[in-house]
């Protein structure tokens, strides 16, 4: 995890930053890092800060949803667990740790590296985001603009590198021509999801893909 840590650290701090000029208290931005963990969830609902809570709990929700499938890989490799711990375990997959732990081999999942990948990232995401509303950076709201395309790019190359097999690339592709299929018919978060697992489900039943 060492090489996400500055990043993760440096993001940390941009959201903090962030919140501080949409007139977030550091207080409560720090508690959000803290609850909810996620930059791309985070980073839409100060867009829509304004709204009820219900429309910011269906956002952050529904950018979330490409867990689901995440963790459903992931459990994979932790089928000795009992299943309440493994649904805890699986509270502290995200982006990073999923490539990490992909690039291992699912059959060498474990609660500790599983742990360890937690630490890094979300000590240094609560951090980054307690600091940046201390020390007041100047970041013009106008600019998080280009944190989509930054996590655009994160996603892709993290995509990349997944799709080492004729299965992965398979899946891979399939799920981006789902995904713009669907982008008309569904949130973003939402199409991404339900075509990343119905490609799954396709090169299981195509190639013969048991797990």
């Amino acid at each position: 995890m060492v090489p996400f840590v500055p990043g993760n650290f440096v993001w940390g701090l941009v959201y903090g930053a962030a919140a501080i000029a949409y007139g977030i208290p550091v207080a409560d931005a720090t508690v959000m890092s803290a609850a909810i963990w996620s930059a791309t969830a985070q980073l839409a609902a100060l867009r829509i800060w304004n709204e009820p809570p219900l429309t910011l709990f269906a956002t952050s929700l529904i950018l979330s949803l490409r867990f689901a499938p995440m963790a459903m890989a992931a459990a994979a490799g932790l089928r000795q667990e009992p299943p309440w711990r493994r649904a805890a375990l699986m509270c502290l997959i995200a982006d990073a740790s999923f490539v990490s732990l992909a690039r291992l081999g699912w059959a060498r999942v474990e609660p500790g590296r599983l742990l360890g990948t937690w630490l890094a990232l979300y000590s240094t995401w609560v951090g980054g985001t307690l600091l940046g509303g201390l020390i007041g950076l100047s970041v013009d709201p106008r600019w998080l603009g280009l944190a989509d395309s930054f996590t655009a790019v994160i996603f892709v190359v993290f995509a990349v590198d997944l799709c080492r097999s004729k299965a992965g690339a398979f899946a891979g592709v399939a799920a981006a021509v789902g995904s713009i299929a669907l982008s008309n018919a569904l949130p973003a978060g939402a199409a991404i999801s339900v075509a990343g697992l119905g490609a799954s489900l396709l090169v299981a039943g195509t190639l013969g893909v048991r797990r």
